[in-house]
């Protein structure tokens, strides 16, 4: 039979690590920090990605502008000669 209090000292003991410490006061505050560490990066990253997305649409938009308007001005061109 099953002994509930050896299968939660397992739960809680990690098998070779210390959860416990992990759940003391300072720790939580140095995973909370890491985690807000984490989330700006990620949140810097995207930023970055979409800035770079956009100047990639804008820089296309204007490249298919002018081609539209160099074809435009080379075929009136031709019907003018």
């Amino acid at each position: 039979m099953e002994d509930p209090l050896v299968d939660s000292e397992i739960l809680y003991s990690g098998e070779g690590g210390d959860v416990e410490r992990w759940l003391e006061p300072q720790n939580k505050f140095f995973v909370f920090v890491i985690t807000c560490l984490l989330i700006s990066i990620s949140l810097l990253v995207l930023l970055l990605i979409l800035q770079s997305l956009f100047i990639t649409c804008i820089t296309f938009i204007i490249a298919l502008y002018s081609s539209f308007t160099f074809v435009g001005l080379y075929s009136s061109q031709q019907e003018g000669n």
